[in-house]
């Protein structure tokens, strides 16, 4: 039995997607929070918060979440009183402050020179079509997360059918709000424009219900009229499985493979021209292939940190001013000597999947580009030009010009 819970586990996780480095944030918390020691408890959910502060703003009080609900689990509260709900605010406090403070640490020490940048996702648009079926998730991001949870909320159901009155009601309430906070808040996030396009924001609400029905499966829950209750037999393994396997599937791939003789022969072009360029003085911005220069397939090439093509994409689909209007004027004044960036176009797209996102990334970046520099050699291993400033002084549109 416990291997067959692994083996599902992965394929649930895998899903939708709860992305790996977001992984550790739960195993601390399932490897280090007991109610036997509160003092171990708060330490691994301090060291959880520390790593989700560093990596996903929507992640920052799920530490906290998850080690609450595993204390509400496996902590009667029969003779407690008020006392009982102590350490489920410290751990709230301290995780949720110990986040905070790792975020604004990371921000501190990681050389970028707009911290603002960093709230953007706070200002992007939010796309509500994207919960219900579209061009970009088939599915929808509502009906897609109520297919995959109800394999678990019927378990639940199963069994909790005729036992629930075994937890105090605040329990049973805490245990509610979590999922729901943590249900309803996915839900916000998945508009917001760069996601949708799967169950990935989805993530901390399907780990809460995963940690809340295991729990009760596993018989680690324990009840406040008995200290160790029967919850019942669960008859859903089949449904259980088929629901991650379709969802699953899709998302497990091959290596992929390319023609090393045209990607060698890419390189050493790229050498021999940006080297040309390097030589004589000139910068060489890569928007995009900057792995060359972390694995040293390209030697002695100075990288230029700002503009990187994920960091491009957020801040146009944010908006970000103050960021752009520094960009535009690096490419109006030629400030380098090449761009390393993969084809771009001047007209957005009508329709398709991430629409949106496209014509953000053509209004914002691609066209402006396009009209301060033009292609001068495309790249024969796949769509990378190279970049050179135009003649002259092209008069370029305003992209935030209605």
């Amino acid at each position: 039995m416990r291997y067959l819970a692994v083996a599902w586990a992965f394929l649930y996780f895998l899903q939708g997607a709860v992305y790996y480095h977001l992984q550790v944030c739960v195993i601390l918390v399932l490897a280090g929070v007991s109610v036997k020691n509160p003092g171990r408890s708060l330490l691994f959910m301090s060291l959880a918060s520390i790593w989700a502060g560093i990596s996903r703003v929507n992640w920052f009080p799920v530490p906290a979440m998850l080690g609450i609900a595993v204390y509400v689990l496996e902590t009667q509260i029969a003779g407690k009183g008020w006392r009982y709900w102590i350490h489920p605010f410290l751990m709230g406090v301290i995780g949720l402050g110990t986040a905070l403070a790792a975020q604004f640490i990371y921000i501190e020490i990681s050389g970028n020179a707009d911290a603002r940048a960093f709230g953007s996702s706070f200002t992007s648009d939010l796309l509500w079509n994207r919960l219900f079926p579209n061009s970009t998730f088939s599915l929808g991001i509502l009906p897609g997360i109520l297919i995959v949870s109800a394999p678990l909320g019927i378990a639940l159901y199963q069994m909790l059918n005729g036992r629930l009155a075994k937890l105090h009601p605040l329990r049973s309430l805490v245990l509610l709000a979590l999922v729901l906070v943590l249900f309803f808040g996915g839900l916000v996030v998945s508009t917001k424009i760069g996601g949708g396009g799967d169950l990935h924001n989805m993530d901390a609400f399907l780990v809460m219900l995963a940690l809340i029905a295991t729990s009760f499966f596993a018989g680690r829950v324990v009840g406040d009229d008995e200290p160790s209750p029967s919850w019942g037999n669960v008859q859903w393994g089949v449904a259980a499985l088929l629901v991650p396997l379709g969802f699953a599937l899709p998302q497990i791939g091959f290596f992929n493979s390319y023609n090393h003789i045209k990607a060698e022969k890419d390189i050493q072009r790229l050498q021999q021209v940006i080297s040309q360029a390097v030589d004589s003085g000139g910068e060489v911005l890569f928007i995009t292939e900057r792995q060359l220069l972390t694995f040293g397939e390209l030697k002695n090439i100075p990288l230029i940190p700002e503009y990187e093509q994920v960091e491009l994409m957020e801040m146009a689909m944010s908006g970000n001013r103050e960021y752009l209007e520094q960009y535009y004027s690096d490419l109006d004044n030629r400030r380098f000597a090449l761009i390393i960036a993969e084809e771009q176009k001047y007209n957005p797209r009508n329709n398709g999947s991430f629409v949106e996102e496209d014509n953000a990334w053509v209004r914002y970046i691609g066209a402006p580009l396009l009209c301060a520099y033009k292609p001068a050699e495309n790249l024969l291993s796949n769509n990378i030009q190279i970049f050179v400033p135009r003649p002259g002084r092209p008069v370029c549109k305003d992209p935030f010009a209605e």
